[in-house]
Parts: structure tokens; sequence; C-alpha cells
């Protein structure tokens, strides 16, 4: 997958189309062929991309703090603003 020169937005739709793949494969059957557990770990493995490439985007944004949670409320990404206008380091926020 290459990102570069991708918008924010496009990111952002192919990210949620592939949080769409891997839940479809996930919800599956239990007994995947090889073909399927593959696909599985290509969907997740773009995904993960996805959502780094996401992250690195966000990271320096000097004006906006982004935060992102698990459903539970557990803290998943800060971003360096974040830490400028809370006061806690990434390290001292992320998991809680």
């Amino acid at each position: 997958m290459t990102d570069i020169g991708k918008t924010k937005k496009q990111l952002i739709e192919e990210l949620e189309e592939l949080r769409q793949q891997v839940i479809g494969l996930k919800n599956g059957s239990v007994e995947k062929s090889n073909s399927d557990i593959t696909d599985s770990e290509r969907a997740e493995e773009a995904l993960r991309a996805g959502t780094e490439a996401i992250e690195a985007m966000l990271d320096d944004v000097p004006t906006v703090a982004v935060q992102g949670y698990d459903a539970d409320g557990t803290i998943r990404y800060w971003n360096k603003t974040n830490e400028e206008v809370y006061g806690y380091t990434a390290e001292e926020a992320l998991g809680k």
C-alpha cells in the first residue's frame, strides 16, 4: 500500500474499508482455508499500516490535540499536542 500523496480523508476512508474487511473475516466461519487465513493476514497488515500512516500524520499536527480510545474508554492514541495542552506525555496517558 502506498500512502504518499493521499489525503487524510482518503486514508481514513481506506482505513474504514479495511476495518470492515477485518471484521468480516473475523466473523466468518471458524474453519478457514489457507487462502482465507492469508486474506485475513493481509487485511490485518493493511489495517495496521493504514493506522500507522494516519497516526504518523496526526503526530505532528501542531494545532489539534487528537486522542484515540478503545470502546471501553482506554486511551490508545495521544499526539504531541495533547502533551502541551494537557501536560501528560503519551507514555503517561496511554492505557489510562
